[in-house]
């Protein structure tokens, strides 16, 4: 029995070495193709993207808006400089209309002569103050339509100062009644006085609202 186990053993070591050697795997892979990439057609590209030899650029296509300019009148500037010297006569005839309305509503013909006597020239000056203002301020108004500058103070100043002149317009048409009418003369008077406040203030907000 011994035997046999050992001439087992002593033949394992050759039938090994008679095993036929593996092969080597000597089968090459092929290559995996490289694809170029496919440019892409100009006219598909979005605007502003342009290939330029690399990768994709964008370019900035933002637009600017560019200030337009606004050109005046060569007298805009001397209307304007009427306007605002003659403004400032408003206020000191506001105060002489006041003055002596106040004295003739209160006594009548035993009014002070003073008042009697500039009541009506201070009356038709301010017409001519407002007749020149309003022509030069609707003029310029006119003029600076296409400018954005300041453009709300100045429809805001005119609205009120067209508003001003209706009222003295029907201050001026009372007159003659207000003179033997009592209630007539009152309304004259409180027309004339709310026009004098809209005209100031308007006048006002022009000197306080800079843009």
């Amino acid at each position: 029995m011994q035997d046999v186990v050992a001439l087992v053993l002593f033949s394992i070591p050759g039938s090994l070495a008679t095993l036929p050697p593996v092969a080597a795997d000597t089968v090459q892979a092929s290559p995996v193709p490289v694809v170029a990439p496919v440019p892409i057609p100009a006219a598909l590209l979005p605007a502003g993207v342009w290939l330029g030899g690399g990768p994709l650029a964008l370019q900035d296509t933002t637009k600017r808006k560019r200030t337009t300019a606004v050109e005046y009148s060569s007298f805009y500037n001397t209307r304007l400089k009427i306007h605002q010297v003659l403004s400032w006569t408003m206020l000191p005839l506001f105060a002489l209309q006041y003055a002596s309305g106040s004295q003739i509503l209160e006594y009548g013909d035993a009014a002070p002569d003073w008042a009697k006597d500039i009541h009506g020239p201070t009356a038709g000056a301010l017409a001519g103050v407002f007749a020149v203002n309003t022509i030069t301020g609707a003029w310029n108004l006119w003029d600076s339509r296409k400018d954005p500058a300041g453009r709300t103070r100045r429809y805001i100043h005119s609205a009120l100062m067209f508003i001003a002149d209706a009222g003295f317009v029907y201050t001026g048409s009372l007159a003659d009644q207000a003179e033997s009418d009592p209630e007539a003369r009152e309304q004259h008077q409180s027309v004339a006085i709310a026009s004098m406040g809209v005209a100031t203030a308007s006048w006002l907000m022009m000197l306080i609202w800079k843009d």
